[in-house]
């Protein structure tokens, strides 16, 4: 199965509040759409939010979209899932902190991060070498995602177990922004 329900307790009311009260939402709009919330032991406070954002592999900021034949160049230091276990030190003595805590404990999570994804966008088609859980805080029947060429809903409130080794991508054809946890889990 592509995607699994998880049953575990998480007052996804208290998390969508504190994301708004933390003004994660504003820092997803004026940066890249993500914001780590786990980070590799020892990274500067000042660095912790960027950390682990977008490809640990590829640089996208230095590739050629215009050329056809264009393929991303590796980053010059690429980086592995399982080295971002640190809470991030702005979630400090938060809720979100207690469900990092929680399913890093349960199914040994990291790397997590707040994503969100604009109206009328998608993601490249592609595959993760890790599965993912994914925790949707705010989404609209138009959000879906494309795994292994079959269409899944995930609804808000509700935790998943996503099988993104497969090739996979995510849409929001509506009209108001979607904001996910997302947590990578161990080979």
């Amino acid at each position: 199965m592509n995607v699994t329900k998880i049953d575990i307790d998480i007052d996804y009311d208290r998390l969508r509040k504190e994301m708004y009260d933390l003004n994660v939402d504003q820092f997803l709009i004026e940066n890249n759409g993500q914001m780590s919330i786990q980070t590799i032991p020892g990274t500067p406070v000042e660095d912790q939010l960027n950390s682990g954002t977008l490809s640990l592999h590829y640089d996208w900021d230095n590739h050629d979209s215009t050329d056809p034949n264009s393929k991303p160049k590796m980053r010059d230091v690429i980086l592995d899932e399982i080295d971002f276990t640190e809470v991030c030190d702005f979630l400090k003595g938060t809720y979100t902190e207690e469900v990092i805590n929680i399913f890093n404990e349960k199914y040994g999570a990291v790397r997590g991060r707040y994503m969100m994804m604009n109206w009328k966008t998608c993601l490249t088609y592609h595959n993760d070498k890790t599965s993912r859980i994914h925790l949707p805080l705010v989404a609209n029947e138009n959000c879906f995602m494309i795994i292994d060429e079959k269409v899944e809903k995930l609804h808000e409130g509700v935790t998943y177990h996503v099988d993104t080794t497969k090739k996979h991508t995510a849409l929001n054809a509506g009209r108001h922004l979607r904001f996910h946890i997302v947590f990578c889990l161990p080979p």
